[in-house]
Protein backbone atom coordinates (compact mmCIF):
# COMPACT_ATOMS: atom_id res chain seq x y z
CA UNK A 1 0.00 0.00 0.00
CA UNK A 2 2.40 2.34 0.94
CA UNK A 3 4.43 1.75 -2.76
CA UNK A 4 0.96 2.19 -3.86
CA UNK A 5 0.63 5.65 -2.94
CA UNK A 6 4.03 6.75 -3.59
CA UNK A 7 3.42 5.54 -7.12
CA UNK A 8 -0.04 7.41 -7.54
CA UNK A 9 1.71 11.11 -5.52
CA UNK A 10 4.62 10.25 -8.43
CA UNK A 11 1.91 10.33 -11.37
CA UNK A 12 0.07 13.12 -9.95
CA UNK A 13 3.62 15.11 -10.02
CA UNK A 14 4.19 14.14 -13.51
CA UNK A 15 0.63 15.43 -14.61
CA UNK A 16 0.64 18.55 -12.01
CA UNK A 17 -1.11 21.15 -14.47
CA UNK A 18 -4.13 18.70 -14.66
CA UNK A 19 -4.39 17.57 -11.25
CA UNK A 20 -4.01 21.07 -9.81
CA UNK A 21 -6.86 22.04 -11.41
CA UNK A 22 -8.75 19.35 -10.02
CA UNK A 23 -7.98 19.77 -6.93
CA UNK A 24 -9.00 23.83 -7.33
CA UNK A 25 -12.57 22.77 -8.81
CA UNK A 26 -12.93 20.26 -5.38
CA UNK A 27 -11.28 22.94 -3.09
CA UNK A 28 -13.61 25.95 -4.39
CA UNK A 29 -16.46 24.20 -4.12
CA UNK A 30 -15.99 23.09 -0.33
CA UNK A 31 -14.85 26.25 0.28
CA UNK A 32 -18.77 27.94 -1.31
CA UNK A 33 -20.08 24.69 0.80
CA UNK A 34 -17.98 25.12 3.96
CA UNK A 35 -18.07 28.57 4.28
CA UNK A 36 -22.20 28.43 3.51
CA UNK A 37 -22.19 26.16 6.48
CA UNK A 38 -20.12 28.41 9.34
CA UNK A 39 -22.00 31.25 8.52
CA UNK A 40 -25.18 29.84 8.96
CA UNK A 41 -24.11 28.29 12.31
CA UNK A 42 -22.39 31.04 13.02
CA UNK A 43 -25.55 33.57 12.34
CA UNK A 44 -27.44 31.11 14.52
CA UNK A 45 -25.35 31.21 17.28
CA UNK A 46 -25.11 34.61 17.22
CA UNK A 47 -28.53 35.41 16.87
CA UNK A 48 -29.68 32.71 19.71
CA UNK A 49 -27.26 34.44 22.32
CA UNK A 50 -28.17 37.98 21.41
CA UNK A 51 -30.64 38.09 24.89
CA UNK A 52 -31.33 35.68 27.23
CA UNK A 53 -33.09 36.13 30.21
CA UNK A 54 -36.00 37.97 28.87
CA UNK A 55 -39.28 36.53 29.04
CA UNK A 56 -41.31 39.10 26.66
CA UNK A 57 -40.37 41.93 24.66
CA UNK A 58 -43.52 44.60 24.33
CA UNK A 59 -44.12 47.30 21.93
CA UNK A 60 -46.66 48.71 19.97
CA UNK A 61 -48.82 46.65 17.46
CA UNK A 62 -47.04 44.86 14.53
CA UNK A 63 -44.78 42.50 13.17
CA UNK A 64 -43.51 40.13 15.20
CA UNK A 65 -40.31 40.03 13.58
CA UNK A 66 -39.95 43.33 13.20
CA UNK A 67 -40.44 43.98 16.85
CA UNK A 68 -37.63 41.67 17.60
CA UNK A 69 -35.15 43.02 15.26
CA UNK A 70 -35.32 47.17 16.37
CA UNK A 71 -35.43 45.84 19.84
CA UNK A 72 -32.77 43.29 20.05
CA UNK A 73 -30.41 43.69 16.87
CA UNK A 74 -31.11 47.29 16.54
CA UNK A 75 -32.26 47.22 12.69
CA UNK A 76 -34.91 48.90 10.82
CA UNK A 77 -37.29 51.04 13.14
CA UNK A 78 -40.27 50.69 15.33
CA UNK A 79 -43.65 51.77 14.08
CA UNK A 80 -45.36 54.09 16.44
CA UNK A 81 -44.42 54.08 20.77
CA UNK A 82 -45.67 52.92 23.87
CA UNK A 83 -47.32 54.97 26.48
CA UNK A 84 -45.58 55.17 30.14
CA UNK A 85 -48.88 54.64 31.90
CA UNK A 86 -48.84 51.26 30.01
CA UNK A 87 -45.27 50.41 31.60
CA UNK A 88 -46.11 51.24 34.83
CA UNK A 89 -49.12 49.06 34.37
CA UNK A 90 -46.96 46.03 33.67
CA UNK A 91 -44.27 47.07 36.32
CA UNK A 92 -47.18 46.61 38.48
CA UNK A 93 -48.69 43.58 37.06
CA UNK A 94 -48.17 40.89 39.51
CA UNK A 95 -46.99 38.00 36.98
CA UNK A 96 -43.71 40.33 36.26
CA UNK A 97 -40.26 40.90 38.55
CA UNK A 98 -39.13 43.61 36.30
CA UNK A 99 -39.37 46.02 33.21
CA UNK A 100 -36.77 47.17 31.13
CA UNK A 101 -37.27 50.46 29.23
CA UNK A 102 -36.70 50.73 25.73
CA UNK A 103 -36.50 54.24 23.37
CA UNK A 104 -34.78 54.47 20.09
CA UNK A 105 -34.64 56.81 17.35
CA UNK A 106 -31.35 58.62 17.32
CA UNK A 107 -27.93 57.75 16.55
CA UNK A 108 -24.52 58.64 16.66
CA UNK A 109 -22.46 57.86 13.50
CA UNK A 110 -24.00 55.08 12.22
CA UNK A 111 -24.44 53.80 15.61
CA UNK A 112 -28.10 53.62 17.53
CA UNK A 113 -28.36 55.09 20.90
CA UNK A 114 -30.24 53.61 22.95
CA UNK A 115 -32.62 55.22 25.96
CA UNK A 116 -32.73 53.28 28.93
CA UNK A 117 -32.36 53.19 32.77
CA UNK A 118 -30.48 50.98 35.01
CA UNK A 119 -32.54 48.50 34.82
CA UNK A 120 -30.82 47.64 32.00
CA UNK A 121 -27.52 46.95 33.08
CA UNK A 122 -28.86 45.15 36.28
CA UNK A 123 -30.90 42.99 34.69
CA UNK A 124 -29.69 42.18 30.95
CA UNK A 125 -28.03 38.92 30.01
CA UNK A 126 -26.79 37.63 26.53
CA UNK A 127 -25.42 34.44 25.91
CA UNK A 128 -25.53 31.77 28.49
CA UNK A 129 -26.77 34.10 30.82
CA UNK A 130 -23.80 36.65 31.07
CA UNK A 131 -24.25 40.05 32.88
CA UNK A 132 -23.13 43.17 31.47
CA UNK A 133 -20.00 44.30 32.67
CA UNK A 134 -17.55 48.01 32.37
CA UNK A 135 -14.20 47.36 30.85
CA UNK A 136 -13.44 50.84 31.43
CA UNK A 137 -14.44 53.43 33.40
CA UNK A 138 -18.17 53.78 35.67
CA UNK A 139 -21.78 53.33 35.30
CA UNK A 140 -23.57 57.01 34.03
CA UNK A 141 -24.20 58.85 37.48
CA UNK A 142 -25.58 62.50 35.55
CA UNK A 143 -28.24 63.45 32.94
CA UNK A 144 -25.96 64.22 29.73
CA UNK A 145 -23.84 61.13 30.38
CA UNK A 146 -23.10 57.81 28.49
CA UNK A 147 -22.14 54.10 28.57
CA UNK A 148 -21.04 52.79 24.66
CA UNK A 149 -20.72 49.50 23.85
CA UNK A 150 -16.86 48.34 22.76
CA UNK A 151 -17.57 48.03 18.81
CA UNK A 152 -18.83 51.97 19.56
CA UNK A 153 -15.46 52.75 21.62
CA UNK A 154 -12.88 50.38 19.35
CA UNK A 155 -14.10 51.74 15.85
CA UNK A 156 -14.24 55.50 16.33
CA UNK A 157 -11.42 55.66 19.11
CA UNK A 158 -13.72 56.63 22.16
CA UNK A 159 -11.71 56.46 25.71
CA UNK A 160 -13.79 57.18 28.68
CA UNK A 161 -13.92 61.40 29.16
CA UNK A 162 -14.79 61.48 25.56
CA UNK A 163 -17.62 63.93 24.74
CA UNK A 164 -20.20 62.93 21.85
CA UNK A 165 -22.84 64.44 19.98
CA UNK A 166 -26.19 62.63 19.27
CA UNK A 167 -28.19 63.02 15.54
CA UNK A 168 -31.32 63.37 15.38
CA UNK A 169 -32.85 59.68 13.33
CA UNK A 170 -30.26 57.08 11.46
CA UNK A 171 -27.82 58.69 10.07
CA UNK A 172 -24.06 57.67 9.62
CA UNK A 173 -22.88 61.22 9.72
CA UNK A 174 -23.25 64.41 11.77
CA UNK A 175 -25.13 66.42 10.30
CA UNK A 176 -27.85 69.60 10.72
CA UNK A 177 -30.03 67.33 13.07
CA UNK A 178 -27.34 67.25 15.55
CA UNK A 179 -28.03 68.00 19.28
CA UNK A 180 -24.52 69.72 19.24
CA UNK A 181 -25.74 72.28 21.81
CA UNK A 182 -25.84 69.05 24.30
CA UNK A 183 -22.97 66.69 24.06
CA UNK A 184 -22.77 63.60 26.08
CA UNK A 185 -19.59 62.86 28.26
CA UNK A 186 -18.87 58.79 27.99
CA UNK A 187 -18.71 57.43 31.51
CA UNK A 188 -17.85 54.24 30.64
CA UNK A 189 -17.29 51.29 27.79
CA UNK A 190 -18.63 47.68 28.12
CA UNK A 191 -16.88 44.90 27.94
CA UNK A 192 -17.37 43.21 24.47
CA UNK A 193 -20.29 40.76 23.99
CA UNK A 194 -20.31 39.58 20.55
CA UNK A 195 -23.79 40.99 20.55
CA UNK A 196 -25.28 44.11 19.26
CA UNK A 197 -25.18 45.75 22.35
CA UNK A 198 -21.15 46.17 21.16
CA UNK A 199 -22.56 48.53 18.60
CA UNK A 200 -25.10 50.68 20.63
CA UNK A 201 -24.90 54.36 22.65
CA UNK A 202 -26.95 53.93 26.32
CA UNK A 203 -27.59 57.18 27.78
CA UNK A 204 -30.91 57.74 30.33
CA UNK A 205 -34.23 58.00 29.10
CA UNK A 206 -34.39 61.37 30.82
CA UNK A 207 -31.17 62.46 28.57
CA UNK A 208 -33.42 61.54 25.21
CA UNK A 209 -36.41 63.71 26.66
CA UNK A 210 -33.28 66.59 26.98
CA UNK A 211 -32.04 66.79 23.81
CA UNK A 212 -35.69 66.89 22.60
CA UNK A 213 -36.56 69.47 25.12
CA UNK A 214 -37.20 72.31 22.51
CA UNK A 215 -38.41 69.68 19.62
CA UNK A 216 -42.37 70.79 18.73
CA UNK A 217 -44.12 68.17 16.35
CA UNK A 218 -40.95 66.68 15.33
CA UNK A 219 -39.40 69.79 14.59
CA UNK A 220 -36.20 71.24 15.84
CA UNK A 221 -35.88 75.04 17.67
CA UNK A 222 -35.02 77.63 16.14
CA UNK A 223 -31.19 78.26 16.35
CA UNK A 224 -30.07 80.79 19.21
CA UNK A 225 -34.10 80.00 21.09
CA UNK A 226 -32.53 76.49 23.01
CA UNK A 227 -33.66 76.06 26.50
CA UNK A 228 -30.06 76.34 28.08
CA UNK A 229 -28.03 73.44 29.30
CA UNK A 230 -28.27 74.49 33.14
CA UNK A 231 -32.32 74.73 32.40
CA UNK A 232 -32.27 71.62 31.39
CA UNK A 233 -30.63 70.37 34.16
CA UNK A 234 -33.15 72.01 36.49
CA UNK A 235 -35.75 70.51 35.37
CA UNK A 236 -34.14 67.15 35.47
CA UNK A 237 -33.60 67.98 38.96
CA UNK A 238 -37.11 68.45 39.04
CA UNK A 239 -38.13 65.44 37.62
CA UNK A 240 -39.92 67.09 34.65
CA UNK A 241 -37.96 65.36 32.29
CA UNK A 242 -39.57 61.83 32.70
CA UNK A 243 -41.04 60.11 29.29
CA UNK A 244 -44.79 60.39 28.00
CA UNK A 245 -43.54 56.89 26.23
CA UNK A 246 -40.76 54.59 24.91
CA UNK A 247 -40.25 52.72 22.18
CA UNK A 248 -40.91 49.12 23.79
CA UNK A 249 -40.16 47.42 27.17
CA UNK A 250 -38.45 44.40 27.99
CA UNK A 251 -40.01 41.90 30.63
CA UNK A 252 -38.78 39.70 33.02
CA UNK A 253 -41.67 37.18 34.81
CA UNK A 254 -41.55 36.19 38.25
CA UNK A 255 -42.28 32.85 36.63
CA UNK A 256 -41.53 31.55 33.43
CA UNK A 257 -44.35 29.55 32.85
CA UNK A 258 -46.98 32.88 33.45
CA UNK A 259 -44.93 34.01 30.41
CA UNK A 260 -47.80 32.64 27.73
CA UNK A 261 -50.21 34.03 29.80
CA UNK A 262 -48.55 37.33 29.97
CA UNK A 263 -47.80 37.35 26.17
CA UNK A 264 -52.05 37.00 25.95
CA UNK A 265 -52.66 40.01 28.15
CA UNK A 266 -49.87 41.92 26.49
CA UNK A 267 -51.55 41.38 22.92
CA UNK A 268 -55.57 41.52 23.88
CA UNK A 269 -54.63 45.21 26.33
CA UNK A 270 -56.71 47.62 25.64
CA UNK A 271 -57.56 50.72 24.85
CA UNK A 272 -53.61 50.63 23.56
CA UNK A 273 -53.17 47.89 20.79
CA UNK A 274 -49.90 46.10 21.66
CA UNK A 275 -47.56 43.37 20.87
CA UNK A 276 -45.92 40.63 22.96
CA UNK A 277 -43.20 38.26 21.93
CA UNK A 278 -41.38 35.43 23.37
CA UNK A 279 -37.93 36.39 22.31
CA UNK A 280 -36.86 32.40 21.50
CA UNK A 281 -39.91 31.96 19.69
CA UNK A 282 -39.96 34.92 17.25
CA UNK A 283 -36.32 34.05 16.84
CA UNK A 284 -37.13 30.68 15.49
CA UNK A 285 -39.65 31.56 13.43
CA UNK A 286 -36.89 34.15 12.26
CA UNK A 287 -34.45 31.52 11.55
CA UNK A 288 -37.16 28.74 9.84
CA UNK A 289 -37.34 32.00 7.56
CA UNK A 290 -33.55 32.55 6.80
CA UNK A 291 -33.09 29.18 6.43
CA UNK A 292 -35.12 28.86 3.32
CA UNK A 293 -32.46 30.60 1.73
CA UNK A 294 -29.46 29.10 3.74
CA UNK A 295 -30.68 25.03 2.62
CA UNK A 296 -30.91 27.04 -0.95
CA UNK A 297 -26.84 27.66 -0.62
CA UNK A 298 -26.37 24.18 0.67
CA UNK A 299 -28.25 22.40 -2.23
CA UNK A 300 -26.24 24.45 -4.77
CA UNK A 301 -22.68 24.22 -3.17
CA UNK A 302 -23.55 20.68 -3.12
CA UNK A 303 -24.31 20.46 -6.33
CA UNK A 304 -21.14 22.07 -7.40
CA UNK A 305 -19.27 19.95 -5.44
CA UNK A 306 -20.44 17.43 -7.64
CA UNK A 307 -19.45 18.85 -10.82
CA UNK A 308 -16.02 19.30 -9.26
CA UNK A 309 -15.93 15.33 -8.56
CA UNK A 310 -17.28 15.06 -12.44
CA UNK A 311 -14.61 16.77 -13.13
CA UNK A 312 -12.14 14.41 -11.72
CA UNK A 313 -13.92 11.98 -13.61
CA UNK A 314 -13.62 13.54 -16.74
CA UNK A 315 -9.39 14.38 -16.28
CA UNK A 316 -9.26 10.61 -15.61
CA UNK A 317 -10.80 9.26 -18.32
CA UNK A 318 -9.18 11.84 -20.50
CA UNK A 319 -5.80 10.71 -19.57
CA UNK A 320 -6.05 7.02 -19.55
CA UNK A 321 -4.99 6.97 -22.83
CA UNK A 322 -2.03 8.75 -22.34
CA UNK A 323 -1.37 6.43 -19.09
CA UNK A 324 -1.50 3.29 -21.41
CA UNK A 325 2.37 2.94 -21.66
CA UNK A 326 2.59 4.06 -17.98
CA UNK A 327 0.07 1.02 -16.75
CA UNK A 328 2.27 -1.29 -19.23
CA UNK A 329 5.38 -0.62 -17.73
CA UNK A 330 4.06 -1.25 -14.52
CA UNK A 331 2.31 -4.78 -15.76
CA UNK A 332 5.62 -5.52 -16.80
CA UNK A 333 7.13 -5.19 -13.19
CA UNK A 334 4.95 -7.15 -12.00
CA UNK A 335 1.90 -4.92 -10.96
CA UNK A 336 -1.36 -6.57 -11.16
CA UNK A 337 -4.73 -5.80 -12.44
CA UNK A 338 -6.43 -5.04 -8.90
CA UNK A 339 -3.13 -2.70 -8.07
CA UNK A 340 -3.99 -0.90 -11.60
CA UNK A 341 -7.54 -0.14 -10.36
CA UNK A 342 -6.10 0.92 -6.70
CA UNK A 343 -3.56 3.31 -8.23
CA UNK A 344 -6.43 5.16 -10.33
CA UNK A 345 -8.73 4.97 -7.79
CA UNK A 346 -6.09 6.52 -5.12
CA UNK A 347 -5.34 9.59 -7.61
CA UNK A 348 -8.92 10.18 -7.29
CA UNK A 349 -8.89 10.32 -3.66
CA UNK A 350 -5.44 11.99 -3.17
CA UNK A 351 -7.05 14.78 -5.41
CA UNK A 352 -10.17 14.75 -3.59
CA UNK A 353 -9.09 15.13 -0.36
CA UNK A 354 -6.27 17.31 -0.16
CA UNK A 355 -8.78 19.83 -2.38
CA UNK A 356 -11.23 19.15 0.47
CA UNK A 357 -8.92 19.96 3.31
CA UNK A 358 -7.46 22.76 1.36
CA UNK A 359 -11.21 24.42 0.66
CA UNK A 360 -12.34 23.63 4.41
CA UNK A 361 -9.10 25.46 5.91
CA UNK A 362 -9.52 28.27 3.05
CA UNK A 363 -13.65 28.23 4.47
CA UNK A 364 -12.13 29.24 8.03
CA UNK A 365 -9.40 31.69 7.03
CA UNK A 366 -12.13 33.41 5.04
CA UNK A 367 -14.67 33.31 7.61
CA UNK A 368 -12.46 34.89 10.02
CA UNK A 369 -10.60 37.48 8.15
CA UNK A 370 -14.32 38.66 6.78
CA UNK A 371 -15.99 37.95 9.96
CA UNK A 372 -15.28 42.17 10.86
CA UNK A 373 -15.97 43.85 7.92
CA UNK A 374 -19.71 41.37 7.81
CA UNK A 375 -19.98 42.70 11.31
CA UNK A 376 -19.51 46.52 10.43
CA UNK A 377 -22.16 46.28 6.73
CA UNK A 378 -24.78 44.43 8.53
CA UNK A 379 -24.87 45.23 12.27
CA UNK A 380 -24.71 41.02 13.22
CA UNK A 381 -22.07 39.89 15.25
CA UNK A 382 -20.60 36.60 13.66
CA UNK A 383 -19.06 34.20 16.47
CA UNK A 384 -17.07 31.11 15.31
CA UNK A 385 -19.10 28.27 16.29
CA UNK A 386 -17.88 25.06 17.18
CA UNK A 387 -17.61 22.20 14.68
CA UNK A 388 -20.43 19.81 14.18
CA UNK A 389 -20.97 16.49 12.63
CA UNK A 390 -21.35 18.46 9.21
CA UNK A 391 -17.67 20.07 9.35
CA UNK A 392 -15.88 16.71 10.51
CA UNK A 393 -18.06 14.75 7.66
CA UNK A 394 -17.13 17.43 4.56
CA UNK A 395 -13.43 15.72 3.92
CA UNK A 396 -14.17 12.18 3.96
CA UNK A 397 -17.38 12.07 2.69
CA UNK A 398 -15.91 14.45 -0.42
CA UNK A 399 -13.03 11.26 -0.32
CA UNK A 400 -15.65 8.75 -0.74
CA UNK A 401 -17.73 10.28 -3.10
CA UNK A 402 -14.66 10.64 -5.51
CA UNK A 403 -13.39 7.16 -5.27
CA UNK A 404 -16.51 5.93 -5.86
CA UNK A 405 -16.97 8.46 -8.98
CA UNK A 406 -13.70 6.86 -10.00
CA UNK A 407 -14.34 2.93 -10.06
CA UNK A 408 -15.53 3.42 -13.75
CA UNK A 409 -12.77 5.02 -15.62
CA UNK A 410 -10.20 2.91 -12.85
CA UNK A 411 -11.95 -0.33 -14.45
CA UNK A 412 -11.74 0.76 -17.41
CA UNK A 413 -8.10 1.56 -17.17
CA UNK A 414 -7.86 -2.03 -15.40
CA UNK A 415 -9.19 -3.65 -18.58
CA UNK A 416 -7.05 -2.13 -21.31
CA UNK A 417 -4.05 -2.56 -18.96
CA UNK A 418 -4.88 -6.35 -19.00
CA UNK A 419 -5.50 -6.50 -23.00
CA UNK A 420 -2.60 -5.11 -23.19
CA UNK A 421 -0.65 -7.30 -20.97
CA UNK A 422 -2.58 -10.27 -23.46
CA UNK A 423 -1.76 -8.25 -26.44
CA UNK A 424 1.56 -10.27 -28.93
Amino acid sequence: MKNLVSLAIHSLQHRKVAAVLCMASIALSVLLFSAVELIARSARVGFEGAISGVDLIVGARGGTINLLLYTVFHAGSPTASVPMDVVREYQNHRAVDQVIPISLGDSHKGFRVVGTDDTFFEQYRFGDRQQLKLEEGQPWDGLFQTVVGSEVARKLDYEVGKEIILTHGISDHQGIMDHDTLPFRITGILEPTGTPVDRAIFVKLEGLEAIHYDWRSGAPPVPGQETSRQEILEAYEAGELAPESITAFYVIARNRVLSLALQRDVNNHSPEALTGILPGITMQELWRLLGYATQSLRLMSSFIIMVGLLGIVIALYLTAEQRRHEFAVLRSLGMGPKSILGLVTLDSSILAFTGALVGQLAALLLFLTSRPLITEFTGFHLVLPEPNLIAFLTVPAVTIFATVFSLAPALRSMRRALADGLAP
